[in-house]
């Protein structure tokens, strides 16, 4: 980045022109890079990192803690929802170590999650992301399930589960908030509720649910971006766990998906056991890291 000087703007800061042409030019662009995305999750507190001429950027949030200006730490993060920072557009991905060097310099905290990239010089952990290549027909992309998941799958269905779109936002929530043992959820419920209502309106994103026994037992929130399908949230009480109605819902979900979209995207996970169940259904491990950073002086 020789001749380029960085800095900090916020979201009210920023040139949306230029960053929407960004966006235009990267046939990569992601749904975590988006302004309308990002503004819903945080709704519109949000920063990024530019070059002077907007040549790249990359988005982030900031968490504070402590009290006053002496005694408060700002931590650069990812919002909710957002898995990782990644630089716009992919082709200039080898801007991230200046902006991290840069970040690292203007901050004292930062816990960010980044796209993975061998030259970037930086101290990180690698964590994974799974996805299903959905090139091919139904047919071809489930052949790729291993033989436990085509069980649950039909065991799900043979007891019962039907899996169906809904709007119903409400009772979405309620589902998800009783079985979110995080708290995020609940935390977040206005926001969350209205970046499902809001994607929905705006025929961006959807809900799938899966009844069974005259209830709804578990849900899945989904956005279709640059011909990706984001799995975003998902949840079943116990009547859903028992009947693993979630694999008859991923199921659906997938086989919705083939032939308008190229990528499933499970946006995890790290957490082992819905690791496997992400590889079950023939997903590949894409990598990527998280950078934790601290300077007391």
């Amino acid at each position: 980045m020789q001749g380029q000087n960085l800095r900090v703007v916020h979201r009210k800061e920023l040139d949306t022109a230029r960053w929407e042409s960004l966006i235009a030019s990267d046939p990569s662009a992601s749904l975590y890079q988006t302004i309308w995305y990002q503004d819903l999750i945080t709704d519109g507190d949000w920063y990024a990192v530019v070059s002077d001429d907007y040549d790249a950027a990359m988005p982030f949030a900031l968490i504070r803690k402590g009290f006053g200006r002496l005694l408060a730490i700002d931590t650069v993060v990812n919002p909710l929802l957002i898995q990782r920072s990644i630089v716009l557009p992919c082709s200039k991905s080898y801007y991230l170590r200046d902006f991290m060097r840069f970040l690292e310099r203007n901050f004292r905290q930062i816990n960010l999650k980044v796209e993975h990239h061998k030259t970037t010089e930086i101290d990180a952990k690698s964590l994974q992301n799974h996805t299903i290549n959905l090139e091919g027909d139904a047919e071809i992309v489930t052949q790729n399930y291993n033989r436990n998941t085509r069980r649950n799958i039909k065991s799900a269905l043979e007891s019962g589960v039907t899996i169906e779109k809904t709007d119903d936002v409400e009772a979405t929530m309620k589902l998800l908030i009783a079985h979110d043992e995080t708290g995020l959820v609940g935390k977040n419920n206005t926001m969350l509720k209205n970046l499902i209502a809001t994607s929905i309106r705006n025929e961006q994103g959807y809900l799938l649910r899966a009844v069974a026994q005259n209830e709804m037992c578990g849900v899945g929130f989904f956005i279709n971006y640059n011909r990706r399908v984001y799995f975003l949230l998902c949840a079943s009480n116990d009547i859903g766990i028992k009947l693993k109605a979630m694999y008859a819902l991923i199921d659906y979900a997938v086989k919705l998906s083939v032939g308008g979209f190229d990528v499933f995207d499970f946006t995890g996970s790290n957490i082992d056991s819905i690791a496997r169940r992400n590889l079950s259904f023939g997903a590949e491990v894409e990598v990527y890291d998280i950078i934790n950073f601290s300077k007391w002086f």
